[in-house]
């Protein structure tokens, strides 16, 4: 379908994207859920169709590789196979938005972890590695002149910590205990807020929502593009 709407939450972990994108899913639009089992499908073509998508974008891997290389002498050998690990889930994201888009049959597409929030995985809190990898997110976005709009959502730390407590899942933060947790997320809001979304970016539309309630930031994203 022409013209798709696709957006694309970012923040940080626990400040309500999730929350905030499900709210939409029964207004006709592609779901939160249906573009993770899209992205998790392992059949023979889409694994076939991943390796075209590979080789036809090679240029971003060779990119995305040379700046994780370029990084090595900064991080231990865990975190650089992890983030390798991660550049190829970005891949997979990237390959997911441009399958969906084209054969979408909804307007609008809403993504709670896109590329954007996995460069956020690979980077942080590596504030050069971060202008990477949004950089290289950018570049393929505006290539493909994908139609998308950036929820920026920007929760206070006190208000993300007891929801990540709470929920103890198999995330990079989920299992730290509260004190790391809390200092984990406040570096994490400095790195976002040194990373200048608005700038990276230039040329997409960006909202940037305080997700204190989750009905009014609903409201707020359906004001701002006419949903």
């Amino acid at each position: 379908m022409a013209n798709v709407k696709i957006f694309e939450f970012f923040g940080l972990p626990g400040s309500g994207k999730t929350s905030v994108a499900r709210t939409f899913e029964y207004e006709g639009s592609f779901s939160v859920e249906e573009f993770r089992r899209f992205r998790t499908i392992r059949s023979v073509r889409n694994l076939l169709s991943f390796f075209l998508f590979c080789l036809i974008y090679c240029k971003y891997i060779l990119f995305g590789l040379f700046y994780l290389v370029d990084d090595y002498d900064f991080i231990t050998p865990k975190v650089f196979f992890m983030r390798i690990k991660r550049f190829f889930v970005l891949m997979k994201s990237l390959h997911t938005l441009s399958l969906v888009e084209s054969s979408c049959k909804s307007p609008y597409i809403f993504i709670e972890e896109g590329p954007l929030q996995m460069a956020w995985s690979i980077s942080f809190p590596d504030y050069t590695s971060g202008i990477r990898m949004f950089s290289l997110v950018n570049r393929f976005y505006h290539e493909q002149n994908l139609d998308i709009k950036i929820i920026n959502v920007v929760s206070d730390v006190e208000a993300v910590v007891p929801r990540i407590l709470k929920r103890r899942g198999k995330g990079r933060f989920d299992n730290l205990n509260e004190d790391v947790l809390r200092k984990t997320l406040t570096q994490a809001r400095k790195f976002n807020a040194s990373l200048k979304i608005n700038s990276l970016f230039a040329g997409l539309e960006i909202l940037e929502i305080e997700n204190n309630n989750i009905q009014e930031s609903s409201s707020i994203i359906r004001e701002r593009f006419l949903l």
